[in-house]
């Protein structure tokens, strides 16, 4: 039935869940697990409706993208001054996450001076043991 309505078969078992998500606040001392089970049911059957290896880059690619966005930033002098420091982050971002793939919470909390540090001519990614999912410190140079 709901699969008629033209969605891919992962949107249909998240709206499912989504279903059973809402119900719960609504009628939080009823049980409504069973459409979240028939959600997971659905989503272990499921299979993708698009080819998403088509969409993929190679890494260098990707890598190049980020460096390109680093030297407009640098070059453009047509560009507002936050749109230079906007593009240069992102530049900045694309590139480092090429190099060094981090959880996104650890990256848009990373600040020089704590989780990224300068050692002489080298720049350190330093993550706490309260920030890694491992509950270990890890460090590591980013060249």
């Amino acid at each position: 039935m709901l699969q008629s309505t033209g969605l891919a078969d992962y949107s249909v078992a998240g709206r499912l869940q989504q279903l059973g998500d809402a119900l719960k606040v609504l009628a939080p001392s009823e049980d409504f697990g069973w459409i979240n089970r028939a959600g997971w049911r659905l989503h272990s059957r499921a299979e993708p409706s698009k080819d998403l290896r088509t969409r993929l880059r190679a890494a260098d690619e990707v890598f190049r993208l980020g460096v390109k966005l680093i030297k407009m930033a640098e070059q453009g002098d047509f560009r507002r001054t936050a749109e230079r420091a906007c593009l240069y982050r992102d530049g900045l971002t694309i590139a480092f996450l090429v190099m060094r793939p981090i959880r996104s919470r650890n990256l848009t909390s990373m600040t020089i001076g704590r989780e990224v540090e300068r050692r002489g001519a080298d720049w350190w990614l330093c993550l706490g043991p309260e920030t890694s999912k491992s509950g270990r410190p890890f460090e590591v140079r980013v060249r």
